[in-house]
C-alpha cells in the first residue's frame, strides 16, 4: 500500500501519515465503503507499477461498484463520508496516472469528493484531526483545478459544472500551521489559499476590482515565510532542502503570474528580479514534480540556456515520474515558447490571452495539481 501514497507524494513523512489513514479507513470494517477505499488503492497501487490495463480498470471498476453500493444503504456518519471522500481522491490521482488525455473524470471525482466533504460542515459533524492530510489533498487538487479552468475556455457541460461547491476545504485543517510546508502540496496551506484568492479575481476587467484585495494579496505573496520543520520529520536534509526550493518556486510563480495576469506588467524591474531568482532555484533541482511552479516560471524562459535547463529539468522529472501531468505540462510550455517566438511586434500576444489559447488547445482540463 505505501506503493499508492508514494506516488501521491515524495515526502515520507506526509506519506506514512495518509498511508495510515487510507489503511484505516479501508480496513475499518467489512462495509461497501471500506471496500470501495480499498480497491481505489488497489487500483492505483497496480497502474502506477504495471501501468493502464485490464486490472488497474478492473479495480477501478470494483471501487466504484462498491462506492455505489454504499451509496445505496444512505450512511452519513462521519467516518463514511471521508471514506467517500478518500475514494473520490484516489480515483481522481488514477486519472491523472493515465498515460493519456482521454479521460475527462479526474474534475468529477475531485467534485464529488468535495461535495461529501461539503457535508461536514452542513451536517455538523465532528472534524476529525487524523484527516487533515486528505482534506489538504483534497484541497490542493481543488483549488489548483479551479486556477487552470479559468484559462480553459472550452464551452461543455462538464466545464460549466466543475468546482461549483462552495468553501475552502482549508477550513476544516485543524492540526497543521497554515505556514507549514508538506508534502503532499510542496507548499504551505496560507499558499494554496493565496493562489485560491487569485483565481476569485476577475481577468476579464481589472480596473474594476478591489485595490485594497490587490494589494492584500500582493503583500502576502511577498512576504510569506514558509516553514519547512514537518518536513524534517523522518526526512534527510536533501530532501528538506528540496521541499524548501519548491515551495519558494511556488512564492515565485505566483508572484510572476500575479504581475503578468492581474497588474499587466510585461517589463517590470521586480519581475525579473522575480524571474531570475526562480531560474538560480531551477538551475539546482534534479527534479520538479509540481506543475503549478514549472509551469509557470518555464513560461519565462526566453534565452536557449534557460530554455535548456527547463528541457533537462522535465526530462529528469519524467525519468521518475509517470505521471501524465508532468508531460502536459511540458507541452504548455513549449507552446507558450512557440507563441512568444512568433509574435511579430514588441508586445506580442497579451498574457492572459496567451494563456488561454494555449490551454485551451488542449479537449480536456489540464491540471497545474
Amino acid at each position: 500500500m505505501t506503493t499508492v501514497v508514494g506516488s501521491i507524494t515524495l515526502i515520507r513523512t506526509d506519506g506514512h501519515k495518509l498511508w495510515e489513514l487510507l489503511f484505516k479507513l479501508s480496513f475499518s470494517d467489512d462495509s461497501p465503503a471500506s471496500m470501495a477505499v480499498l480497491r481505489a488503492m488497489l487500483s492505483l497501487a497496480y497502474l502506477y507499477r504495471h501501468g493502464h490495463g485490464n486490472e488497474a480498470l478492473r479495480l477501478k471498476v470494483a471501487a466504484l461498484s462498491s462506492l455505489g453500493t454504499a451509496m445505496k444503504q444512505n450512511a452519513t456518519g462521519t467516518r463514511e463520508i471521508y471514506q467517500h471522500v478518500a475514494v473520490g481522491m484516489l480515483l481522481c490521482a488514477f486519472e491523472l496516472f493515465l498515460p493519456s488525455e482521454s479521460s475527462f473524470q479526474w474534475p468529477l471525482y475531485l467534485s464529488g469528493a468535495k461535495n461529501m466533504l461539503h457535508n461536514i460542515c452542513e451536517g455538523g459533524h465532528p472534524k476529525l484531526m487524523e484527516v487533515d492530510h486528505l482534506v489538504i489533498w483534497l484541497h490542493y487538487h481543488d483549488i489548483l483545478g479551479k486556477f487552470a479552468s479559468r484559462h480553459w475556455r472550452v464551452e461543455s457541460v462538464e466545464n460549466a459544472s466543475l468546482f461549483k461547491v462552495p468553501g475552502r476545504a482549508s477550513t476544516l485543517v485543524s492540526s497543521i500551521a497554515n505556514d507549514q510546508v508538506l508534502g503532499i502540496s510542496g507548499c504551505s496551506v496560507e499558499m494554496i489559499d493565496l493562489i485560491a484568492e487569485i483565481s476569485e479575481l476577475s481577468l476579464d476587467d481589472t480596473q474594476y476590482t478591489d485595490q485594497r484585495k490587490l494589494n492584500s494579496i500582493e503583500y502576502h505573496l511577498m512576504t510569506i515565510e514558509q516553514d519547512t520543520t514537518l518536513l524534517g520529520e523522518n526526512n534527510s536534509e536533501e530532501e528538506v532542502e528540496h521541499g524548501g526550493k519548491i515551495s519558494q518556486l511556488y512564492r515565485l510563480a505566483g508572484l510572476v503570474y500575479f504581475e503578468r495576469a492581474l497588474k499587466k506588467s510585461s517589463n517590470s524591474g521586480r519581475l525579473t528580479r522575480w524571474i531570475t531568482e526562480a531560474f538560480e532555484i531551477i538551475e539546482t533541482l534534479d527534479i520538479c514534480e509540481r506543475p503549478f511552479p514549472l509551469f509557470f516560471i518555464a513560461c519565462e524562459a526566453h534565452t536557449d540556456t534557460q530554455r535548456k535547463m527547463v528541457l533537462s529539468l522535465f526530462e529528469k522529472t519524467q525519468r521518475r515520474s509517470s505521471q501524465r501531468r508532468i508531460h502536459t505540462i511540458q507541452g504548455m510550455v513549449e507552446s507558450v515558447w512557440v507563441q512568444m517566438d512568433l509574435s511579430s511586434d514588441e508586445k506580442g500576444m497579451e498574457y492572459v490571452d496567451m494563456l488561454n489559447a494555449v490551454m485551451s488547445s488542449h479537449d480536456q482540463l489540464p491540471t497545474l495539481a
